[in-house]
C-alpha cells in the first residue's frame, strides 16, 4: 500500500509532466507555422536544413536579404573546418538580436531553395550570414530566413 504522502507526490509529479508536455506541444504547433525547409547550394554541394521565418530578420547586405545559418551548417556546406572558416575573408555584419549584438560573417552562395506546403522559391546568388558565436541548439531549425525572401 502507498501512503497518502506518496500518492500526493505521484499526482503532483504527473501533473507537472502533463503541463510541460502540453506547453511543448502548444509551442511546437505555434512555431511550425514558421518553419520552412531550405536547401543551400554552393559549388555543386547542397545541404538541407529547417529554417525559421523570423519576422525580425531584416538583415541585408548590399540591399539583399541575409539568411542566418549556424557555423556547423556552413562547415558542412563548404566542406571546410573551423580554422578555414576563420581564415576565410568573408565580410562582417553586426546584427542586433534579442540576445544582444551578434557578429555575422557574410558569404555569397549559389542558391537557396525555400520549400513550404509543396511550393518552392528558388533564389540565386544569395547571402548567408554565419552566426559563429551561438548555435540554434534546442531548436528544430538551423537557419533564420527573412520575410524579404518570400
Amino acid at each position: 500500500k502507498f501512503s497518502l504522502e506518496t500518492i500526493c507526490t505521484i499526482i503532483i509529479f504527473l501533473t507537472y509532466i502533463i503541463e510541460k508536455a502540453s506547453q511543448h506541444f502548444k509551442f511546437n504547433l505555434k512555431t511550425n507555422n514558421f518553419i520552412y525547409s531550405i536547401t543551400l547550394m554552393q559549388n555543386l554541394k547542397s545541404i538541407s536544413v529547417y529554417a525559421y521565418l523570423d519576422s525580425g530578420n531584416l538583415l541585408n547586405f548590399n540591399g539583399n536579404p541575409v539568411t542566418v545559418v549556424d557555423l556547423n551548417t556552413y562547415l558542412k556546406l563548404t566542406n571546410s573546418n573551423i580554422a578555414e572558416f576563420y581564415l576565410n575573408k568573408g565580410n562582417n555584419l553586426k546584427a542586433e538580436t534579442i540576445n544582444g549584438v551578434s557578429n555575422l560573417k557574410i558569404f555569397k552562395i549559389d542558391k537557396i531553395i525555400i520549400k513550404k506546403n509543396n511550393k518552392s522559391i528558388i533564389l540565386e546568388n544569395q547571402y548567408i550570414g554565419v552566426n559563429f558565436t551561438s548555435s540554434f541548439k534546442d531548436t528544430n531549425y538551423k537557419a533564420l530566413i527573412s520575410p524579404m525572401h518570400l
